[in-house]
């Protein structure tokens, strides 16, 4: 799993801070994920304003949507 965070997000703080965000709510959610996926979440601009919460809901309609069991 990877995360990238471009610097149009602002400066270093707060692209580590929705870096970890996303890091977090993978961790605590693998079980969403199948096994033998490599994946990247790329961060967008309303991501610098987001809660931990809207990390998770946003992650569990991703896996809904690719990933449908």
């Amino acid at each position: 799993m990877g995360v990238t965070a471009s610097r149009k997000l602002g400066g270093a703080v707060r692209r580590n801070r929705v870096k970890r965000l996303v890091r977090e709510a993978f961790r605590r959610h693998k079980l969403l994920f199948p096994r033998g996926f490599d994946l990247v979440f790329v961060a967008k601009k309303n991501a610098v304003d987001a809660e931990y919460e809207q990390v998770v809901r946003e992650m569990e309609r991703l896996c809904r949507k690719h990933f449908p069991r």
